[in-house]
């Protein structure tokens, strides 16, 4: 599907609400708990709501790239853009998220587990994906593991490639669940702008991470919690 055609027809434009075309385009490509693809040309595309992907295998979101498809927030400050309930093998690529002060978001993309669980949150794929704050106060996180209404029950094996979250206040990457493990970062950056409080924080769960880097936070670039996990961090800067 493509939010720019009808029924949905969103505007790319910087200053329409495309929040609903977007929204629908996703929930067309979901057929029977199991996805499609969603395809979305280049553009500005303001989002003022949560846009949902939930209970579904195998979807496919993808921009141009990360300078041509970009998503504008406009909404409230403690919500995420992306949430993903219940997902699995989903694959999102080539976008760019874009934040400011005037209209902060808390978190880019977030995963969790949700009350109906149709498919256990596993096997997401992000690649090559900005999330930009912009400035100090945009952004808190970039990308959230973290647990939902459904519990701490898994959410791993999670594979992030060539993605960049900058001007962040929190966390670039925040892995929050117990039951995370074997998430892989491969060629990933992070930058604090010496305000962000770390670029990879776990408070459970385990990763794996392979080259790329950053700097700029004001706690330390990698904060590390349960000490009983497998944790790797390979040719980082």
């Amino acid at each position: 599907t493509n939010p720019r055609e009808a029924p949905f027809t969103a505007m790319g434009d910087g200053s329409t609400d495309d929040t609903k075309a977007i929204q629908g385009a996703i929930d067309a490509a979901i057929i029977k708990y199991r996805g499609g693809g969603v395809f979305v040309p280049a553009g500005d595309y303001r989002v003022s709501k949560t846009l949902h992907i939930e209970n579904v295998s195998g979807l496919k979101f993808s921009g141009v790239s990360v300078g041509a498809t970009r998503f504008i927030w406009n909404g409230p400050p403690d919500v995420p853009m992306f949430l993903l309930t219940d997902a699995r093998d989903v694959l999102m690529s080539d976008f760019r998220i874009v934040s400011s002060s005037a209209t902060p978001l808390y978190t880019g993309i977030q995963i969790e587990n949700g009350a109906k669980q149709i498919w256990a949150p596993s096997q997401n794929h992000f690649q090559r994906i900005i999330i930009n704050g912009t400035n100090k106060g945009g952004l808190t996180n970039g990308f959230r593991v973290a647990k939902g209404a459904g519990g701490d029950n898994n959410n791993d094996f999670h594979e992030f490639i060539r993605c960049q979250v900058r001007n962040y206040q929190g966390y670039g990457f925040s892995i929050e669940h117990s039951q995370s493990h074997t998430n892989r970062f491969y060629s990933c950056t992070f930058s604090g702008y010496e305000f962000g409080r770390a670029g990879v924080r776990t408070t459970h769960g385990s990763f794996s991470w392979y080259g790329g880097g950053g700097g700029g936070n004001t706690v330390a670039d990698f904060v590390l919690g349960s000490p009983n996990v497998l944790i790797s961090i390979i040719n980082g800067n």
